[in-house]
């Protein structure tokens, strides 16, 4: 029944509280967490070791629930993380205090990253293509805590890259992929949109 969660798609009483119950122990372990600079050396450690061409995709963690900087390496103290506890218990009705003390810890958790991602010349050799971009955004202008909602803020993410800008209107990331394959002469496999 569970093992890191539900797995019965339960909508009964004892199903939504062992998804939260399984929730807050991921919250608690911070199960599955590697925090930026973790992954960074990891990666670095692999570039450094692995022969051209190579390809590295990251998918950072820190800017996404549960936003705890503090835990992940910054030395300001925060005291907002009993508001996060809150968030937990349920995220669909937060007052306006606790959710402007989240968006704190989210924004905190933004300079973190951006502290982090200044070892990224570390892999700036041979050449190489970087793109870099989010996956999404988070609804704070709407007084909500998530990214559930189709907002410009949860939709519209930053785009960086050393390629030419595929295409004359907005960015997808169903055009990255491709816009990569191109610049290394590569095609496109077939059941790719």
């Amino acid at each position: 029944f569970w093992n890191g969660g539900v797995t019965d798609g339960s909508t009964s009483t004892f199903g939504a509280a062992a998804r939260k119950a399984g929730r807050l122990l991921d919250f608690a372990l911070m199960r599955d967490k590697v925090s930026a600079s973790d992954l960074l050396e990891r990666a670095f450690t692999w570039w450094d070791g692995a022969e051209p061409p190579r390809f590295l995709w990251l998918h950072v963690m820190d800017v996404h629930e549960p936003y705890l900087p503090t835990l992940r390496g910054l030395s300001r103290p925060h005291t907002a993380h009993y508001d996060t506890l809150k968030f937990f218990r349920n995220r669909w009705s937060l007052d306006e205090r606790t959710t402007r003390r989240i968006k704190r810890l989210y924004d905190d958790c933004v300079g973190y990253l951006d502290e982090q991602l200044q070892g990224l010349d570390r892999f700036l050799t041979d050449d190489p293509i970087v793109v870099m971009t989010g996956d999404h955004g988070e609804a704070f202008g709407h007084g909500l805590v998530g990214h559930a909602q189709l907002y410009d803020e949860t939709i519209t993410v930053p785009y960086l890259s050393t390629l030419d800008r595929p295409g004359d209107g907005p960015i997808r990331h169903l055009d990255i992929a491709p816009t990569i394959l191109d610049a290394v002469g590569a095609s496109m496999p077939e059941q790719w949109e």
